[in-house]
């Protein structure tokens, strides 16, 4: 496999990194983006990620944030989903039949996993470019929330995703995103360059270098991150 390289960037990031067992140089790009825009919606009933069930009418307007949306295809910040998917465009979970939304299936044409294996941080940024949807409409940016992070300097920010250095010798990329409410998506080798990394996965609990990359989600779940006492796992602050 050849080694890639990606440059610091923010609004638009050249490449994808190789991140959950992706590759730098081809696979899921993590660095893509999506969303839709609704049609018509009758009365739905959301279940927002604080568990609270609200019962709205919506004529195509925005779905709740972390919620699944019963309404509309796509809003900014919210679920995203068609009435007939399973959970949002912006939620992780299972795999979205590419037959529940035109949305799911422009983002299929390109990942097919998403729809076969399971609806990853890939599939949510995907949606960006396939429908315009943007997962990360409302979250605060990667310097925002992993900013104080020891070592700290920023290299990627997609929709939902964060990539920086940071100092590696006492803290893994686990418990660094943890600490500052997000998820650990994994951790490189820094290559050269200050932010040049690529096929060198160290996994989210390794520790030992001066320097390396790591791969938080931004927010969690597509939310806003964790309170201090919260964890995120998979998506979930619980």
């Amino acid at each position: 496999m050849t080694q890639a390289y990606l440059p610091v960037a923010w609004a638009t990031l050249a490449a994808a990194a190789a991140i959950a067992g992706y590759s730098c140089t081809g696979g899921r790009d993590l660095f893509s983006g999506s969303t839709t825009t609704g049609a018509g919606a009758t009365q739905s009933t959301k279940t927002g990620g604080g568990g609270a069930t609200t019962t709205t009418t919506a004529t195509g307007g925005t779905g709740a944030q972390g919620g699944t949306g019963g309404g509309a295809q796509g809003g900014s910040g919210g679920s995203g989903a068609a009435a007939n998917c399973v959970h949002g465009f912006c939620e992780l979970g299972m795999a979205l039949p590419s037959s529940c939304a035109n949305c799911a299936a422009q983002v299929c044409q390109n990942y097919p996993y998403c729809c076969d294996t399971d609806w990853d941080y890939q599939c949510m940024n995907a949606t960006l470019a396939a429908c315009g949807n943007d997962c990360g409409q409302g979250l605060a940016t990667c310097s925002t929330q992993y900013g104080s992070v020891p070592g700290f300097g920023a290299c990627d920010q997609s929709p939902t995703t964060c990539a920086f250095r940071f100092f590696n010798l006492l803290a893994t990329c686990s418990d660094t995103c943890d600490k500052l409410g997000g998820e650990c998506i994994e951790s490189y080798q820094l290559d050269q360059a200050e932010c040049a990394y690529g096929q060198h996965k160290l996994g989210c609990d390794h520790t030992g270098l001066q320097n390396a990359i790591c791969v938080c989600s931004r927010g969690c779940g597509a939310a806003p991150a964790c309170a201090p006492q919260k964890t995120c796992l998979h998506g979930n602050c619980i």
